[in-house]
């Protein structure tokens, strides 16, 4: 239920352009999806598009949501690796194209004013 109500949130943020409210609404269903478990590949490419997603628009390390989605982020990544190794290694190469590309839930980033740090690649919150 927590992640269904958090994707409406999502939804609703992306709509009127409130790149915080997006990156809230993401860690909450990411944290959702994480605690009711990743049972298919799928849901673990979600889990960990949506930490960043929020890392995306939350790029602030001192930012108490960056903090929570960079610690989400470690055990969802920890978990995947542990579950399937080589999904991580795919991930991992598709992931910077993908939100270049704005697929899946990249798709909110044509709704919002957003400028990202160049040196804030996607991949660069997968590596340790």
């Amino acid at each position: 239920m927590a992640s269904h109500l958090a994707e409406e949130a999502h939804q609703g943020y992306s709509w009127i352009g409130y790149p915080q409210g997006v990156a809230s609404a993401s860690a909450l269903r990411a944290k959702a999806l994480f605690q009711g478990g990743l049972r298919t590949k799928e849901d673990c490419y979600l889990d960990l598009d949506l930490w960043i997603l929020a890392l995306l628009l939350h790029p602030y390390a001192s930012h108490p949501l960056w903090h929570i989605a960079r610690i989400g982020l470690d055990k969802a990544v920890q978990y995947v690796a542990d579950f399937q190794p080589s999904s991580l290694r795919s991930y991992y190469h598709e992931i910077d194209l993908r939100v270049e590309n704005k697929e899946g839930v990249f798709q909110t980033l044509n709704h919002l004013f957003v400028k990202m740090s160049a040196s804030a690649s996607p991949s660069s919150y997968l590596k340790r």
